[in-house]
C-alpha cells in the first residue's frame, strides 16, 4: 500500500463494548470517499497508560498523511466524510476541522438530513484563528497533519483525564495553515457510565484533578516554550481563559461539595487564574467572566 492519506486511530480496551466498536468500523469503512488505499484503520491500546498512552500508541504505528482520532463507541454519520482536493496536495494545512454532533447512547448510524455541499474556509495560522475563535478541545473532529505532529513533537499527557485540551491547544498555536468546515460527521455517542459522564465521586475529583493538570500544562507550554510569536501566546491566553471557564463549569456540572468547590477556587486565585481578566472574547466570555469572578469572590 501506498502512503494512505488518512490513519483513523482508534483507541480500545478489553471491557469496551465489542458491537460498539463493531458499528464504529463500519462507519469508517462504508465512507463514499475513502478508497480502499486512502486509509489505514490502527486499533490501539496501552491500558497501563490510558487513552493518552493509547493515542499515543497509534501516533508511532500511523503511516497516513494525516492522522484521525475516533473513539471506539462513537462513529462517522454515513456518507458525511469531505475530503477536499488540497488535503492530497503540497500545500495541506496542519489541521483540518470539521463538525460534530451528539447523540444518544442507542443511537444508530443514520445519516444526518441531507443538505448542500458545505465548503471550507482556510487560515493562515492556527494561532491566529485560536485567538479569534473558541475552539473545542477534543482531537475528535480534527485531522492532524503527521509531518506537523512529529516536527513538533506533539503527543498526549499519559495517565490521565482531559488529555486533549491541552495538546489541541498546543496544535492550534503552533500550526501554521488550518481548513475548517462546518460540515458534521462526527458523532459523539453519550453513554450513560463513560469516563466523561461517569458521577462517582472518586471519578468526579480524579476528572477535576486531570483537568486542572491539563491548564497548567498548557501554561507551562505557554510560558517555557521559546520563540513563541506575540499572536501565539496572546492565543494561548485566551484558551487559558476559556478553560479556566469550562474548568468551573466541569466541578460545578459533577456537584463537588462546597468546601471541595471553595478550596479549588481558592487555588486558581492563587495561581493567578482567577480573576479573570477584561479581554475582548466576546459577550458569553463577558458574561462568564462577570458570573465567575463575582461566584468565586464571594466563596
Amino acid at each position: 500500500m501506498d502512503t494512505p492519506l488518512i490513519s483513523f486511530i482508534i483507541p480500545f480496551y478489553g471491557e469496551a463494548s465489542r458491537d460498539l466498536l463493531r458499528a464504529c468500523l463500519q462507519s469508517v469503512r462504508s465512507q463514499p470517499a475513502m478508497r480502499g488505499e486512502d486509509y489505514e484503520i490502527i486499533l490501539a491500546t496501552d491500558g497501563s497508560h490510558g487513552l493518552g498512552g493509547a493515542r499515543n500508541c497509534g501516533l508511532r504505528q500511523a503511516k497516513g498523511v494525516y492522522v484521525a482520532f475516533v473513539d471506539a463507541d462513537d462513529f462517522l454519520f454515513p456518507a458525511s466524510l469531505y475530503i477536499p482536493d488540497f488535503l492530497r496536495g503540497e500545500a495541506a494545512p496542519d489541521i483540518y476541522t470539521f463538525g460534530f454532533k451528539k447523540v444518544k447512547a442507542g443511537c444508530t448510524l443514520a445519516p444526518l438530513p441531507s443538505r448542500a455541499q458545505v465548503g471550507c474556509a482556510v487560515y493562515d495560522s492556527g494561532a491566529q484563528y485560536m485567538l479569534e475563535h473558541n475552539i473545542n478541545g477534543s482531537v475528535c473532529h480534527h485531522f492532524f497533519h503527521r509531518g506537523f505532529l512529529l516536527a513538533h513533537h506533539l503527543s498526549f499527557a499519559e495517565d490521565c483525564y482531559h488529555e486533549d485540551e491541552d495538546f489541541t491547544a498546543r496544535a492550534y498555536a503552533l500550526a501554521g495553515k488550518i481548513a475548517v468546515t462546518s460540515r458534521v460527521m462526527y458523532a459523539y455517542r453519550q453513554t450513560p457510565g463513560s469516563i466523561s459522564r461517569s458521577r462517582l465521586p472518586g471519578r468526579c475529583l480524579r476528572r477535576a484533578d486531570d483537568f486542572h493538570a491539563a491548564i497548567l500544562r498548557l501554561r507551562s507550554f505557554r510560558f517555557q516554550s521559546d520563540g513563541l510569536e506575540p499572536v501565539q501566546c496572546q492565543a494561548l491566553e485566551r484558551r487559558l481563559c476559556f478553560l479556566t471557564i469550562d474548568y468551573f463549569r466541569q466541578i460545578l456540572r459533577d456537584r463537588l461539595c462546597p468546601a471541595e468547590i471553595c478550596r479549588r477556587a481558592h487555588r486558581l486565585r492563587q495561581e493567578g487564574f482567577l480573576p479573570l481578566p477584561p479581554a475582548p472574547y466576546g459577550s458569553k466570555y463577558a458574561m462568564a467572566r462577570v458570573v465567575l469572578n463575582l461566584l468565586t469572590w464571594r466563596l
